[in-house]
């Protein structure tokens, strides 16, 4: 910076406002594919489903479904309709408002009426535990 211009401290707090929201959304995206790839995981659970016999149903290689259940696959509608019909279940797709409190926080909602119970993923650790 040449002499005699002074920094604007202002601008340090936007670059870092900018970058705090661009680290927030990749978490969010992030976030998104594992707990699709958890979803996917538990559903082959219940239905004693192997990394291999998804593969054949998908007409895919296993290193694809390992990328899927890593959770680094990029999922396309397409894709994860395909993956759904493959495992017998279907998707439910809900948007949830932000709030401003962070999520580790937040207690988890679950709605119960109107889920398929062969593809209620979420409750599933419930129902399949052993004693």
């Amino acid at each position: 910076m040449p002499k005699g211009i002074r920094k604007d401290p202002r601008r340090d707090e936007f670059a870092a406002m900018v970058e705090e929201m661009q680290r927030s959304a990749q978490l969010d995206l992030e976030g998104a594919k594992v707990q699709i790839a958890e979803e996917i995981h538990l559903a082959m659970e219940r239905q004693g489903v192997t990394k291999v016999e998804l593969a054949k149903r998908l007409d895919t290689s296993r290193a694809y479904v390992t990328k899927i259940l890593q959770g680094t696959a990029n999922f396309t509608i397409e894709s994860l309709t395909k993956i759904a019909r493959c495992l017998g279940c279907s998707w439910e797709v809900k948007l949830a408002p932000n709030s401003l409190e962070p999520r580790a926080l937040k207690p988890i909602q679950r709605r119960q009426a109107g889920r398929r119970p062969d593809c209620d993923m979420r409750n599933s650790r419930r129902r399949h535990s052993k004693p």
